[in-house]
């Protein structure tokens, strides 16, 4: 596809970046929380961003991490520490 439009051509990129982002929060007293996202498939890197300061100290804390092992289409498991806190709030773009 050939866009000689610049504008157009970063309007396109933005749409698509708008459908491939979300947020999730993770699961308070478990040890791992599961994103559910048709985008996501089984090569799919997904990244992390700290949406919150309990979510910020989570990922300074080194235990979070997605789950290598459990990666079908549709749904990625994010591995984190067992916590009361319930605002642990993470933006993530799915790559």
């Amino acid at each position: 596809m050939r866009i000689d439009n610049e504008r157009e051509h970063r309007r396109l990129i933005l749409q698509t970046l708008a459908g491939r982002t979300g947020l999730v929060t993770l699961s308070a007293g478990a040890a791992t929380t599961t994103i559910v996202d048709g985008g996501i498939r089984c090569d799919s890197p997904v990244i992390l961003v700290p949406a919150t300061a309990s979510a910020a100290a989570e990922m300074a804390g080194g235990t979070l991490h997605v789950d290598e092992g459990a990666r079908p289409n549709g749904s990625v498991v994010i591995t984190h520490a067992i916590s009361p806190v319930a605002d642990r709030m993470f933006r993530y773009f799915i790559g």
